[in-house]
């Protein structure tokens, strides 16, 4: 079902088009972020007039998908929005810096990050789409836990197979080919400098194929 991303008189998002018929499943560990989920889909338009959402929560993932009744890889888009270090909105969060740490960004935060988006590859169909999202500016933890999570996914011969999904499909693949820098291109970087009034943002992506 296609829609069109728009933005209402007030400057706000909101999906326009079909009604939304859609499941989301709100997984965390800690309960009380759960209950922001319904604020941020009515700020979204997700839950327009026609449209039917069905939300569920849990700090179970595993539970609440054998509870549904879904088979392991059931998901048509997952989105791993990734525990980080923030560092890409202090701006907003300014005590924030007086918590950093040298050691959790270069190996707490993206080892865990990398468990949580391999935990996560496990539910996306074929066909689906895999996004990984953090707040953070730090390669460590963003283009870092890319380039290892499709390492050990070339690796470890589950029979997943995922292809970049590009953020510039027209960039000159020649001149990436002859460059020693991996392909980010499936990667987006939105930083403070960059864009007036933004928060730092890191996002990438993935189609399963297999």
């Amino acid at each position: 079902m296609q829609h069109q991303h728009v933005e209402n008189k007030n400057g706000e998002s909101s999906l326009t088009g079909s009604p939304v018929t859609a499941t989301i499943i709100a997984h965390d560990i800690v309960s009380d972020r759960l209950k922001q989920l319904e604020g941020s889909l009515s700020r979204i338009g997700l839950q327009e007039a026609g449209s039917t959402v069905k939300i569920l929560t849990t700090t179970n993932l595993t539970a609440c998908v054998n509870g549904q009744g879904y088979p392991e890889s059931f998901a048509d888009v997952v989105l791993v929005d990734a525990p980080c270090s923030s560092t890409g909105v202090l701006r907003r969060r300014p005590s924030q810096r007086f918590q950093l740490n040298e050691d959790e960004i270069r190996n707490r935060f993206p080892e865990l990050q990398l468990s949580i988006l391999q935990e996560a590859s496990k539910r996306v169909k074929v066909g689906g789409t895999l996004v990984y999202a953090t707040c953070s500016i730090c390669s460590s933890e963003n283009e870092q836990v890319v380039e290892s999570f499709e390492d050990s996914s070339s690796n470890k011969g589950d029979g997943m197979l995922w292809k970049p999904l590009l953020y510039a499909p027209n960039q000159n693949q020649e001149e990436q080919e002859q460059s020693n820098r991996k392909d980010f291109r499936h990667c987006s970087n939105l930083l403070p400098i960059r864009i007036d009034s933004s928060d730092g943002f890191f996002v990438a992506r993935w189609t399963r194929v297999e």
